[in-house]
């Protein structure tokens, strides 16, 4: 059992020194043993998330989505935040609900966040939530070929799409939403979340 290096001689692997009463000095010393740490305990931040009072922005994992998507998101929590702020006041503590970003990845494989409001931005190729949502939800708004907004008008389920078929597009289509359905849709969430 030895190791050769390029143009070198041949190395006895570790193993092999260790068998072979090599002086301690040539054996790898042995791993330290650490305190055991509660890694989450020495972490700041809200100690639990409620998921009851969640609304979600879904964006994809993507690379693409994660760099313009992503930045769309916020834009669109800031624009929510500012109309929970115009009904319920300046304190968070105050709104029916958290607005929070999040991948498509994480929302798709957790059970209780897939019962929450969500609006999920990026169309199919960068956002799974968009692609599985594609052929489920109706749409409400459309530039034919260009860029979609879906929402069920209804609020069986508390879920809107927006996508265009670029990043600029995709500004247009939150910029729809923002105009055209943020209201009820908010009104819709406060009434599931404050329902539940």
């Amino acid at each position: 059992m030895t190791r050769r290096r390029r143009g070198g001689r041949g190395i006895p692997s570790l193993a092999l020194r260790a068998r072979c009463g090599a002086p301690a000095a040539h054996r790898r010393p042995a791993p330290a043993r650490l305190a055991r740490i509660d890694h989450l305990s020495l972490q700041p931040g809200p100690p639990e998330i409620d998921t009851d009072r969640l609304l979600l922005i879904v964006t994809g994992a993507h690379l693409r989505a994660e760099s313009a998507d992503r930045p769309l998101a916020y834009h669109l929590r800031d624009r929510i935040f500012e109309e929970l702020c115009r009904r319920c006041g300046v304190d968070e503590g105050d709104h029916p609900f958290t607005v929070m970003v999040c991948s498509d990845v994480w929302y798709l494989n957790n059970d209780d966040l897939r019962d929450c409001p969500t609006i999920s931005i990026g169309g199919p190729g960068v956002n799974a939530l968009g692609a599985f949502l594609a052929d489920k939800l109706p749409s409400a708004f459309v530039v034919e070929d260009v860029l979609m907004v879906q929402i069920d008008l209804d609020y069986d389920d508390v879920i809107a799409s927006c996508w265009g078929v670029d990043h600029t597009t995709t500004v247009a289509a939150v910029d729809a939403f923002c105009e055209k359905y943020l209201v009820q849709f908010i009104d819709e969430a406060t009434r599931r979340i404050e329902t539940a």
